[in-house]
């Protein structure tokens, strides 16, 4: 009996660390950085023709985390017009981002990592 119990126990622990948790099971889309008008955002372009929006800007504040692809730190001058980049954005408390009404609609970034 307590042999089962064991093998039972293993499996279980097997299946819930095989699991994928947080970042890593989100699919993040790919944007193409396409105009940097000042030093708070970026106009993006969205990479999956399906997207609702094909453009999306970013609004970048203080507390943006901006990374490389090796995920170190870097700055808001590496970001270039043409790069390949990932954007986390800011949730709200109930786990919401505000959305300002514009076109393209603009959203806080909270990270933002260059791809190429």
């Amino acid at each position: 009996m307590v042999k089962y119990l064991i093998i039972i126990f293993v499996l279980i622990v097997s299946l819930v660390s095989c699991g994928n948790t947080g970042e890593q099971a989100e699919k993040r889309p790919i944007f193409v950085v396409t105009e940097i008008p000042n030093e708070n955002q970026i106009l993006v372009s969205d990479t999956d023709p399906t997207a609702t929006y094909e453009q999306v800007y970013f609004i970048v504040s203080d507390e943006t985390q901006i990374l490389t692809n090796n995920g170190e730190q870097t700055s808001f001058d590496e970001l270039e017009v043409g790069s390949k980049v990932e954007v986390w954005v800011v949730k709200n408390e109930d786990g919401t981002s505000e959305i300002l009404e514009s076109l393209p609609p603009q959203l806080y970034a909270d990270k933002i990592k260059i791809i190429e």
